[in-house]
């Protein structure tokens, strides 16, 4: 059996929803389980590195326009790029 020792910060979804909302003055409010259509008692992890791709930059673009959906995993690495929150491996807890 192969595994490896992973560091990462844990989180609950409600602290990504508040950052999100004040990183980015949303006025609708963001929701991480609709963004990520997960359920209840789910856990998500999120690579954050503060780079985004050319697909990622357009897709930055056209949220902070007002067009397209919410994406946490290239809002979270803006935040990054930012330096709202360190980079790292994310593990957000979804329970409600």
């Amino acid at each position: 059996m192969k595994y490896k020792k992973v560091t990462y910060f844990e989180v609950d979804f409600g602290e990504v929803e508040d950052a999100i909302n004040k990183a980015f003055d949303l006025t609708d409010f963001y929701e991480f389980p609709d963004d990520m259509e997960c359920n209840n008692d789910t856990k998500l992890s999120i690579d954050v590195d503060g780079n985004l791709s050319a697909y990622d930059e357009k897709n930055l673009t056209r949220f902070l326009n007002g067009e397209g959906n919410f994406m946490a995993r290239i809002l979270m690495n803006d935040m990054c790029r930012r330096g709202l929150i360190p980079p790292g491996e994310y593990l957000v807890n979804v329970s409600w």
